[in-house]
């Protein structure tokens, strides 16, 4: 692969509202979850890493501050394919906390309007 990827519809690269267990923002693009990594130096550009580095996995991408899409530096060997499972379990779960922390619904109410969305 090339030192650059560029997807070839803008509407592959998608910013998600999701948070790890530990309150890590992640980052979703073709149904892979990336790991917030570090800044550049000159606070333009946001690097990430697969989620499952630990494991061994050398995907990376960049992205710009506003959480646009850059580009894709290193290809994943985890999997073929993302797990769209997961993240939109994780997504609906990071609602969950956002609106337990900034509302005062009940379990019940909170799991309801996510249901209904």
């Amino acid at each position: 692969m090339s030192d650059y990827f560029f997807p070839a519809e803008p509407s592959t690269s998608t910013k998600v509202d999701i948070l790890s267990q530990k309150g890590v923002q992640k980052y979703m693009w073709m149904n892979y979850l990336y790991d917030k990594c570090r800044t550049s130096s000159d606070g333009n550009i946001q690097f990430w890493r697969c989620e499952k580095k630990r494991l061994g996995c050398r995907g990376r991408l960049w992205t710009y501050i506003n959480g646009r899409f850059h580009s894709v530096r290193a290809d994943h060997t985890c999997s073929s394919e993302g797990n769209p499972e997961k993240v939109t379990l994780l997504e609906a779960n990071t609602k969950f906390k956002r609106l337990a922390e900034t509302t005062t619904y009940k379990q019940q109410e909170i799991i309801s309007k996510i249901l209904s969305e």
